[in-house]
């Protein structure tokens, strides 16, 4: 199967950890994971690289991110650049160690959803019933009156006529 039309075996799972990306020949860039799965991360650069990505296709890159606000426990994991685009890097990982991709999950779940997605769901739901009670109530209040309004002075002029 070509990769054009390889289909992805896993979901990607969204989220925001910030990164260190090193080689043996750069110096550390610092970068933010995107997403993730179990056979790799997608990394956005965010300092300024003066080679083009495309230099670094094939080779093994060591990503390093830290777990926490306090700072106490630091993850690594090696892979290889199978993707380049204008600032990102799509990293195959061979095999993430187990903390290591539980944490890439903590930061994921606590990052972008403090609740079960069920509640916030649920929440958004109501938040949107409510706007849309708000704006829409007059709106079709008036169209409301305005038709019966209407039906109104239809029947009044059709029983002026009959007389």
């Amino acid at each position: 199967m070509s990769a054009v039309t390889e289909k992805r075996q896993f979901k990607r799972t969204s989220t925001t950890r910030e990164a260190y990306l090193s080689t043996p020949q750069l110096a550390p860039l610092a970068c933010v994971i995107v997403n993730y799965c179990p056979q790799g991360v997608m990394v956005r650069l965010t300092a300024q690289l003066n080679a083009p990505l495309s230099g670094l296709l094939h080779q093994l890159v060591t990503l390093k991110f830290i777990a926490g606000h306090d700072g106490a426990s630091v993850y690594r994991f090696t892979g290889q650049v199978k993707r380049t685009a204008v600032d990102t890097l799509g990293i195959e990982v061979a095999r993430f160690h187990p903390d290591t991709y539980q944490e890439l999950s903590r930061s994921s779940v606590s990052e972008t959803s403090p609740s079960p997605p069920e509640v916030s769901n649920a929440i958004q739901q109501a938040a949107l019933i409510s706007l849309c009670q708000e704006y829409f109530s007059p709106f079709i209040q008036s169209v409301l009156t305005s038709f019966f309004e209407r039906i109104e002075s239809a029947a009044n002029e059709t029983s002026m006529g009959a007389i």
